[in-house]
């Protein structure tokens, strides 16, 4: 799935995304040391804005103005808080130079239809910085 924070484009596998969702004001709670977690129905799931880990400006900074990716790996769940969904987007995947070396929150990397390259994100590495 094409994701979008700012004008930086990711890719997360569709196969670690459980949902999509637009959540209301009243789902988000933020805890006394000021984590951010939002209802799912009966369950909660903590909160990691995209554009923090990427250090990029977003377009959405409120919750009922973005989305959030309901994503799961290893039995743990997490939302990741993004500006826009893009779409399904088929890409191959390329490792990352020697040069950059390990980059936490990230697989690897694919070239889009129009060029540009975009990061793959690696919800497992993900869910350690929540």
């Amino acid at each position: 799935m094409l994701l979008r924070v700012g004008d930086t484009k990711c890719i997360m596998p569709i196969l670690s995304i459980q949902e999509t969702f637009r959540p209301t004001p009243d789902a988000i709670i933020v805890s006394p040391d000021g984590h951010e977690v939002v209802r799912v129905r009966e369950s909660f799931f903590p909160i990691l804005r995209l554009h923090e880990v990427l250090k990029k400006e977003p377009d959405a900074k409120r919750f009922e103005d973005g989305i959030l990716v309901l994503v799961e790996s290893h039995d743990k769940h997490f939302c990741l808080f993004v500006d826009e969904l893009l779409g399904k987007q088929q890409t191959v995947i390329k490792g990352l130079s020697k040069y950059i070396g390990n980059v936490k929150g990230v697989s690897g990397c694919t070239i889009l239809g129009t060029g540009e390259v975009s990061l793959i994100l690696d919800a497992t590495s993900l869910i350690e910085i929540v």
